[in-house]
């Protein structure tokens, strides 16, 4: 039995580094759904110490539409977590079915700005998206100072060095 996590708590393309922890999962076929709950849980609470909003990917091979047990772990896992199930629709459809088998889980879904399936066919499974709320990040402001000699007269900047080169030369002294 294999039981992936694949865990990435750090900063989103350096563009919002505010913004979440994000987290990617994968449950082979043959691998007991206890296993995923305690390998995910720690992980989970583990994130959440960063005090940012959590994003969890999830590849479960369990159909989320039926009723069964391994759905149920999931929804009871989300239910206790306090996560929101984003994905509705069908994330792997062949002629015979149309399973939901990726999800995204977020921890706060006040930052979503929208999420789905895109029905383009890169592999068995469906690709799954999540649009998020958050603003680049702005540069601290460069301040550049400059002189303008618009209105220099050479005649009157050598009179004043003359007139102050006692206090200038007592500087260097």
């Amino acid at each position: 039995m294999i039981f992936c996590v694949c865990r990435a708590v750090s900063k989103l393309c350096s563009l919002c580094p505010e913004l979440l922890a994000i987290e990617s999962t994968y449950r082979p076929d043959d691998c007991p759904l206890s296993a995923f709950e305690d390998t995910l849980k720690p992980t989970y609470m583990q994130a959440l110490t960063l005090n940012k909003p959590v994003v969890i990917l999830v590849d479960l091979n369990c159909d989320l539409r039926k009723a069964c047990a391994e759905s149920r772990v999931l929804n009871n896992f989300s239910s206790e977590m306090n996560l929101q199930q984003l994905i509705k629709h069908p994330t792997r459809i062949t002629a015979t079915t149309k399973p939901l088998l990726d999800v995204i889980l977020v921890s706060c879904p006040q930052s979503v700005r929208g999420s789905g399936v895109i029905n383009y066919s890169i592999s068995d499974h469906l690709p799954v998206f999540v649009e998020l709320k958050v603003k680049a990040s702005k540069p601290s402001p460069h301040y550049i100072t400059a002189r303008s000699y618009k209105n220099y007269e050479p005649g009157a900047f050598t009179a004043d060095l003359t007139n102050q080169s006692d206090q200038l030369l007592s500087i260097f002294s």
